[in-house]
């Protein structure tokens, strides 16, 4: 999903890396590791995909 959003495999990866401050600065990969850590991980890519709030 990030790959489609940021186009590019080197993209997607440092932004899934690097801390985020809607994820309390935490990696959105450390975020995925849980059910609804993955839901509002994917809330956040569809809001950059379509301009929208979170």
């Amino acid at each position: 999903m990030a790959e489609d959003i940021f186009e590019k495999p080197e993209a997607a990866s440092a932004w899934l890396s690097c801390g985020h401050p809607m994820l309390e600065g935490k990696a959105p990969l450390d975020w995925a590791k849980s059910a609804y850590g993955t839901e509002r991980v994917k809330e956040i890519l569809i809001a950059l995909k379509h301009g929208g709030a979170v």
